[in-house]
């Protein structure tokens, strides 16, 4: 999925951005829904939707959010949820805006998490379940991901970089792990930066890319750290099999982009 266009995982329908950023009257300038044969099933306007979004369409194929992006446009920062035939069925205004803000779904589609530097976000289709402030300094809400059925979600966010004898890891980061009602089940402290994360849809572990090189994996339990491993390439993006035997990479090496197949069991030494 890009910022630009997405394509459903069925390749039932297509959203794709048109116009340029520079607004020009005399064209289109806005968010086009085609269907599978590339007929415009719905148009909506910049207008309508308060400036550019970036846009994800959910696993099952069913709905998208448009939501504020690194080239959003607009003094509104608001969160918009469609069917896939383009029609609204709720928006949510964050107050304001971060340069990070991030959203993902849930594997069946049912739900939404997102994150910025003030709050974590839970959504389902009839709009927000539960905002939640941070109990610590963030500066960048970067990224979510959920288990199966919203069950457990995860999110990784920037902690303020201040200066501090005190601070060891002043350049740090946290992985926030959260229960379906809101409640905060541990929380931990990583060194670098994360380049990708997941986690398993029965929630008991997640992978993480520090640095884009480590292949790092916790247990959802208590956010235990049992995997650190060097792997041949920077992760761009990976995602466990629904069940929970495989785990798929992207990584970017010497020649270009490769997807890497790992059986979980045999990462965890089992």
């Amino acid at each position: 999925l890009g910022s630009r266009f997405a394509t459903a995982n069925d390749e039932s329908f297509i959203l794709r951005k048109v116009g340029s950023v520079d607004y020009n009257p005399f064209e289109k300038y806005g968010i086009e829904v085609r269907d599978s044969d590339d007929k415009l099933v719905k148009f909506i306007s910049w207008e309508e939707i308060n400036g550019t979004k970036d846009l994800i369409i959910s696993p099952d194929n069913s709905s998208f959010i448009l939501y504020p992006g690194l080239d959003t446009a607009s003094d509104e920062y608001i969160v918009f949820y469609f069917t896939n035939k383009g029609e609204l069925l709720w928006k949510y205004d964050l107050g304001f805006y971060d340069l990070r803000t991030s959203f993902t779904f849930s594997p069946d589609g049912k739900y939404i998490a997102g994150c910025d530097n003030k709050y974590m976000y839970f959504f389902d289709k009839n709009g927000l379940i539960w905002k939640k402030g941070w109990d610590f300094n963030a500066d960048i809400g970067h990224e979510s991901a959920l288990a199966k059925n919203g069950e457990y979600i995860v999110y990784y966010v920037w902690k303020k970089v201040l200066p501090s004898k005190e601070d060891k890891n002043p350049e740090g980061a946290y992985l926030v792990y959260i229960n379906k009602k809101g409640e905060q089940l541990w929380k931990t402290e990583v060194s670098g930066r994360i380049k990708t994360i997941t986690i398993s849809p029965d929630g008991k572990y997640i992978a993480t890319s520090i640095q884009g090189k480590n292949l790092t994996i916790f247990k959802g339990k208590d956010g235990l750290q049992i995997i650190d491993m060097i792997v041949g390439g920077n992760i761009l993006r990976m995602s466990f099999s629904e069940n929970n035997k495989y785990l798929v990479t992207v990584q970017l090496g010497m020649s270009g982009e490769k997807i890497k197949l790992y059986e979980f069991n045999k990462v965890l030494g089992k």
